[in-house]
């Protein structure tokens, strides 16, 4: 990244690591502990490969793989001792859709690449849809557990 050293007093990722090519996950965790201050904290928000959410989504884009290879990329980095833990949460996310539409307008919006795997899977989609999310006060919710990670680097 164009910053200099320790640049920053903190940085996140929210909902990205997942999206960084697997060969450069180490490399962008190391990058975040270049630019920010010493003890700064980096934060790190993933969804994990698990929940209604993940399983009406799967018919699109299956995220199995990388949800789970960010989350041992991480735990790699905390044996290595790269980072030491500060603290771990895991929450759950809910998501309300008045419908299938909004849903795959949500989905869509986030990568715009999936609009073609949509149109060429929606009924597939649709019966994930119908079975994963729970309806509620006229709204269709989809439940997405998450992980957070509050690290400092090590020296």
């Amino acid at each position: 990244m164009p910053f200099e050293d320790d640049s920053f007093d903190g940085a996140v990722f929210f909902n990205s690591l997942h999206h960084v090519p697997e060969a450069a996950m180490h490399r962008a965790l190391q990058e975040a502990t270049r630019i920010v201050e010493p003890a700064g904290p980096i934060v790190i928000f993933e969804p994990l490969a698990e929940g209604s959410f993940f399983s009406a989504l799967r018919p699109v884009e299956d995220e199995t793989h990388v949800r789970t290879s960010t989350q041992e990329h991480i735990r790699r980095a905390l044996k290595r001792g790269t980072f030491e833990q500060l603290s771990r949460v895991d929450y759950l996310r809910r998501e309300h859709f008045a419908d299938l539409d909004q849903f795959l307008a949500r989905i869509v919006a986030v990568d715009p690449a999936r609009a073609k795997v949509v149109a060429q899977r929606r009924p597939e989609v649709e019966v994930a849809f119908r079975r994963y999310a729970r309806a509620a006060d006229g709204r269709m919710t989809l439940e997405q557990p998450m992980r957070a990670h509050v690290l400092t680097a090590r020296a």
